[in-house]
């Protein structure tokens, strides 16, 4: 997981410029909280992509991944429960439903940041 979060890390910069290309103007996000949260969902989407490649071995080390992902110290409930909890179905429903799950993937990680700029300016305002 640590290893996922130093490439999200690397490559924020150039990720919020593509964002501010599209639609999203970056100065409203918060950069330490976007990093954190695209780890989870960067990993569930990864495990999608894992039943293509290794169709036989996927459940095993999705099942691997997960232990490390709920055993990373300090954040690592909370990702597990991101990606089993959020992730996960949303991207099954995306498959099922023949949508694209980074879109909807994308709707998570925007809202979540929405919620997150309210708190912020909650504790600032109290």
């Amino acid at each position: 997981m640590l290893s996922v979060f130093d490439e999200v890390k690397v490559s924020w910069n150039i990720d919020k410029e593509t964002l501010a290309e599209y639609f999203v103007d970056t100065k409203q996000l918060n950069d330490q909280y976007v990093q954190f949260d695209l780890v989870p969902a960067i990993i569930s989407l990864e495990f999608s992509a894992l039943k293509n490649v290794l169709p036989s071995q996927s459940n095993d080390i999705k099942a691997i991944i997960l232990d490390i992902v709920k055993s990373t110290e300090d954040v690592g409930d909370y990702a597990y429960e991101c990606i089993q909890n959020e992730y996960l179905p949303l991207i099954k429903y995306s498959l099922e439903a023949q949508s694209n799950p980074v879109d909807n993937v994308a709707s998570i990680l925007w809202k979540k940041q929405l919620i997150i700029k309210n708190l912020i300016r909650f504790q600032l305002w109290y």
